[in-house]
């Protein structure tokens, strides 16, 4: 029977010809229809649709590719296979490279699982022939030699008649498998009703333009060629790469076609849009109105997702009738429940579950201990974990006192002397070594604080359960080497000895569906090899795919756009579409021996892009970040918005404000510039005004002339306390800050950690420690106290005046200065005094730049020091125009751009400068630069020579 082809660009027209045939050949009662859809998404999409027209949907299997034809191997057994042939290889090059270590090992068999998947997809050349390198040795090991064959090898047989319903994009050889059933019928998202397989993307035409050219081809025949090209519309061309290549493989088999394109209602921009792609037309004329918008957002994914709500409160839409989709949700979920709450109902669907998953993390944390040093935190951020004391059944006070105990015993690492002295040699080599700190001491002190009644206050009951919990540990052991049905039965046995997950949390339950098919799959796997532990691991920390409010039918739905994009919706919002982040950007590795012989990540976007347009029914908003989080520079839209808005005018852009403030009146005098005499005599100044003034000198003004403290809640911004979590995390020095509960505070604490952990690295690079430095009236000399060095005051002398400075400095280091902050003008301001009193105390006369591992030189401290210290003096009579976002424009670049500055206002919602623009007339920019750049330049010479300009002011 030959195949049929359903074209359409809206997929509920399909479902409407769907359920006609449906109707038109009913099958037994215990039959079922085979349906193959791209994801899950689209799956429980159409089940309710047809449910909606139908009254039910019954009689259908609803599957997606890789149910229909199971890989074989499957990626777990892909994964032992690649590392045990790895361990087991001889190859020079591997062996050079591998140099026997285990994470490079576990690296590289993670990197060639995707890979051989992929050349078992797209390249059975690769399985043929003589074999050429490491990789052919290792794909004839595996899939010649070995018992395994992926798709190019194997023959197979589809008896039973497949609906492919939404699929855009399948390589080759399944398309071939799918054409060999006895009925196939394709319903397939179409943007255009003419022909326009042979478009080509403005890369493709250039190509094109130089093969033709290394052919010889006749210059007047390329430009023919190159003109034809052009002349088809520019954005189909360029986003519709991925369904070309599809309708190209078609072309190989006989189809019969129908197109099921509905008509349009109404005469929007956004269908303006949409009937120009579909007739094969550029979009001329457009006539802006609230269908299309493009929302910027500034500088936080917490203000996007608040212009989100406000949009969606705004619209007379249906919750249920409302989709947003994102490249990457998962770093959206936290915002959306702290913004969200119980005001908006929603679902969402296609993130990670297992850093919201307790049972998640109290199985890494069992897994750490059973193979670590026993760290005293590690035991206490298990028994913390709301999945392990749940299991015995403690309660918070509990927990508590166990903290304390140890905290009070000092207890450090090690289960006991041998234990410590095993690890102990095994990293320093024979040395000897006190006995201190460890579990076995710990316990035996508390012991006798009950037995001999000592002033500690210990329960003895609370102290038999610790003790029975530690033994119970203790026979945790995930060394040495095992076959993975035994590890599956090790994992079980201790999963279910100390963790309870939550039935009624959506996480948990999907964190431990995922766990009971992973030990599943480790004891289907027929072979009996042993494994360390770590491959085990490796797997286990997989992604876990979740939902939240799955329940909520009615609310708006959540998802990643390559699951989204092809489900219409009344509105559609595309969140986090900033030229860094869509299209995404895949890493090509040469390892990849079909490097740019099959579809990237671009081409899928570009797709969905295409596809969301055509899916938004009514309205389309896109949003994304204009403003870079660290600093305020300008960031820009995707490319294919930024595509979008040369069709449709940049009228269809605009920056989101927030709610309309209440007007207040501006009643504040703000004091011009004046100079004005030192005050005379002996004077102490603190370290801490000085960081005050340098990192915002409106607000130190506030404080100082008027009294006037802004509350702390408007003040700890998101990306303060993101960074504040960063220092505290890099050392002792700098105290953690209380961050808000739930799912919002784990948001901020995820965010830094990986540039914790870069962070650490450059530390250990420089070979540096940070540390606190004190400048204490009563120190003759710089010495070590405890943590921290104390060093003397520095004195400054004036004709009549003389400052002696003190304070803490908690960045410190034998190197200078550690500035966490971007390196430019604006990030060197804000650490300068301190920068600078570092240099002298501790003769390290640069600043470390951490984030970029640059060292910046300082010349002539004392005399930069003391010309801040005399700025000091002046800011508290008129204050400085020196915020961080004007220091370049006042420093380096001139009045101009302070003046485009200005227009802008705060970039990173600051309260202070929020507050001082609604409340006072501030000088104009000429009037500012005229006044206080010549101070201000003159007193930060030394900073700007670390920036110098490129071209004169």
């Amino acid at each position: 029977m030959t195949p049929k082809l359903y074209l359409s660009y809206r997929l509920d027209s399909l479902v409407d010809q769907l359920i006609q045939q449906i109707d038109e050949a009913p099958l037994d009662p215990l039959e079922t229809r085979i349906i193959l859809v791209p994801n899950g998404q689209v799956r429980q999409w159409l089940l309710l649709e047809i449910a909606k027209r139908k009254g039910i949907a019954m009689g259908l299997k609803v599957l997606e590719m890789h149910q229909l034809i199971p890989p074989s191997p499957s990626s777990l057994e892909m994964f032992c296979l690649i590392f045990a042939a790895l361990t087991e290889s001889s190859d020079p090059q591997l062996v050079s490279y591998l140099e026997g270590k285990k994470k490079r090992v576990l690296d590289l068999a993670g990197q060639l699982s995707s890979l051989f998947f992929k050349y078992g997809e797209y390249d059975a050349a690769l399985f043929e022939g003589k074999s050429v390198g490491w990789q052919h040795e290792l794909l004839r090991k595996l899939f010649v030699d070995g018992p395994w064959r992926l798709p190019v090898q194997r023959e197979v047989q589809i008896n039973e008649p497949i609906i492919c319903f939404g699929i855009d994009s399948l390589a080759p050889i399944y398309w071939e498998f799918l054409f060999r059933s006895p009925t196939l019928s394709i319903y397939l998202f179409s943007p255009c009703v003419d022909f326009w397989a042979d478009l080509s993307t403005d890369r493709e035409r250039k190509n094109l333009n130089r093969y033709w050219k290394k052919r010889g081809a006749a210059k007047n025949k390329r430009d023919e060629l190159d003109n034809y090209l052009r002349e088809a519309p520019k954005n189909l061309a360029n986003w519709g790469r991925l369904g070309r290549e599809t309708l190209k493989i078609f072309d190989r088999f006989d189809l019969e076609t129908e197109e099921v394109y509905p008509d349009f209602e109404g005469r929007s921009l956004l269908k303006q849009v949409q009937y120009d792609l579909l007739t094969f037309q550029e979009t001329q004329n457009p006539k802006i109105d609230d269908s299309i918008k493009v929302i910027l957002t500034g500088s936080s994914r917490l203000k996007e997702i608040e212009a989100l709500r406000d949009e969606i409160l705004r619209m007379n839409v249906p919750y249920h009738e409302i989709s947003v989709l994102a490249p990457d949700i998962e770093l959206y979920v936290p915002l959306i429940e702290f913004v969200f709450g119980n005001e908006i109902p929603y679902q969402i669907s296609g993130f990670d579950a297992a850093p919201q998953s307790s049972f998640r993390q109290g199985l890494v944390r069992l897994i750490r201990l059973g193979s670590g040093r026993w760290e005293a935190e590690e035991v206490l951020s298990l028994f913390e974990t709301p999945s392990f004391y749940r299991k015995q059944n403690w309660d918070s006070e509990t927990v508590a006192d166990f903290r304390s105990w140890m905290s009070e015993v000092d207890i450090e690492w090690g289960l006991d002397a041998a234990h410590r002295k095993s690890i102990l040699n095994e990293t320093l080599g024979e040395r000897a070594f006190v006995d201190r700190g460890s579990w076995e001491n710990g316990l035996d002190q508390l012991l006798e604080a009950v037995v001999f009644l000592k002033p500690m206050q210990v329960n003895g009951d609370r102290l038999d359960a610790l003790l029975g919990i530690l033994s119970a540990l203790k026979e945790l052991n995930f060394n040495g080497e095992k076959s993975l049905g035994r590890w599956a039965d090790s994992l079980e046995n201790a999963a279910n000895t100390f963790l309870l997950a939550d039935p009624n949390d959506e996480a948990d339950a999907a964190v431990l569906s995922s766990f009971r098919s992973f030990l599943v799959n480790l004891r289907d796997f027929e072979n009996d090899r042993l494994f360390p532990f770590d491959v085990v691991e490796h797997l286990l920390i997989r992604p876990s795919n979740g939902k939240l409010h799955s329940s909520h039918l009615h609310g708006v739905r959540f998802a990643k756009i390559e699951d989204g994009a092809a489900i219409p919706a009344k509105a559609l919002f595309l969140i986090g579409m900033d030229e860094e982040s869509f299209p995404r950007v895949q890493t090509s590795t040469s390892l990849d021996l079909l490097r740019q012989k099959t579809p990237d990540a671009a081409d899928l976007d570009r797709y969905l892009f295409l596809q969301a347009i055509f899916s938004a029914v009514e309205f389309l908003r896109i949003s994304y970040g204009h403003l870079s989080a660290d600093e305020g520079k300008p960031v820009g839209p995707s490319l294919l918005v930024q595509e979008l808005m040369s069709a449709t005018g940049a009228g269809i852009s605009s920056v989101y404000r927030g709610p309309t403030p209440k007007e207040i009146k501006k009643t504040l005098i703000w004091p011009h510039f004046k100079q004005s005499a030192l005050p005379e005599g002996e004077i102490t100044v603190s370290l801490s005004e000085l960081r005050q003034l340098a990192r915002h000198p409106w607000k130190f003004f506030l404080q100082k002339a008027h009294g006037i403290y802004l509350k702390d809640e408007l003040e700890e911004s998101f990306t303060l306390q993101k960074a504040l979590l960063l220092r505290s995390s890099l050392g002792k020095s700098v105290e953690a800050p209380k961050l808000p509960p739930g799912p919002f505070g784990k948001a901020i604490e995820l965010d830094i950690a990986e540039k914790a952990s870069e962070c650490r690295l450059q530390l250990e690079a420089w070979q540096i420690e940070p540390f606190s430095l004190v400048l204490r009236e009563n120190c003759t000399e710089v010495q070590l106290e405890g943590s921290h060095y104390a060093a003397p005051p520095l004195e400054f002398s004036w004709n009549k005046l003389t400052v002696r400075l003190v304070g803490e400095i908690k960045q410190a280091s034998t190197k200078g200065l550690i500035c966490m902050n971007e390196d430019s003008i604006a990030g060197a301001l804000k650490v300068w005094p301190e920068a600078l009193a570092a240099a002298l105390s501790l003769n390290t006369p640069q600043i470390c730049m951490l984030r970029n591992g640059k060292m910046k030189q300082l010349v002539n401290a004392h005399e930069s020091l003391k010309a801040f210290i005399e700025y000091y003096f002046l800011c508290l009579k008129a204050p400085s125009p020196l915020i961080s976002e004007w220091a370049d424009p006042i420093l380096r670049k001139g009045p101009a751009d302070l003046e485009k500055k200005m227009e802008k206002g705060s970039l990173f919602e600051d309260p202070a400068v929020e507050w001082v623009f609604a409340r006072a007339e501030l000088p104009t920019a000429e009037e500012i630069y005229l006044n206080w750049s010549p101070l201000l330049k003159t007193t930060f010479g030394g900073l700007v020579e670390l920036y110098p300009s490129r071209t004169a002011p």
